[in-house]
């Protein structure tokens, strides 16, 4: 998974992507900024990298993307029941663009949006009920939605809540990456 930082007004955010209805992995759920596979023996910096092409039109730069985590993950096709059982590579990048600057593709990103990481670690800690966001899509509408704790995947790792947090621990200094 690649997410997508910025700073913004003295706060930090995290770019999330909705994905389409029909799609086969988390329907009309929002995930993370990109995200794909890569096979045994391919680089996975690069691929990911191809992958933030296609889905957000945008060439991640090497030297302000980093490895954040990486974890087991096991996973069902929604519509087949298919089992795949993966390790998943957590990369944060860190860019300075509006929702404009972005060119989606519309076969995998309904939509994307920056949420502020400190409300969104509020959310997951139930201080929040909902979160207003900006939203945009791949035909470039703008529009405000409402979003809360159903609109992620639920995990059994609780993923969506430990990713803002270890973000966060991360732009604090509080978390050293993996090198």
């Amino acid at each position: 998974h690649y997410w997508a930082i910025r700073q913004n007004c003295g706060r930090y955010e995290l770019l999330f992507q909705r994905r389409p209805a029909d799609s086969y992995n988390m329907p009309g759920l929002l995930d993370s900024s990109a995200a794909g596979y890569y096979f045994a023996g391919e680089w996975h910096q690069k691929k990911y990298f191809r992958e933030v092409e296609e889905e957000l039109g945008f060439s991640p730069d090497p030297k302000t993307t980093f490895l954040l985590d990486r974890r087991p993950v096991s996973i069902i096709n929604e519509k087949t029941g298919r089992e795949r059982k993966i390790i998943v590579d957590v990369f944060v990048g860190v860019v300075q663009m509006e929702l404009h600057d972005f060119v989606l593709d519309d076969a995998e990103v309904k939509g994307i949006c920056w949420v502020p990481i400190d409300e969104l670690i509020e959310l997951f800690n139930g201080k929040h009920s909902s979160l207003e966001v900006n939203v945009i899509s791949g035909s470039g509408v703008v529009a405000s939605e409402t979003i809360n704790s159903n609109d992620f995947k639920h995990q059994y790792d609780s993923y969506y809540e430990r990713v803002p947090l270890l973000i966060n621990l991360w732009l604090n200094k509080s978390l050293r990456l993996p090198s």
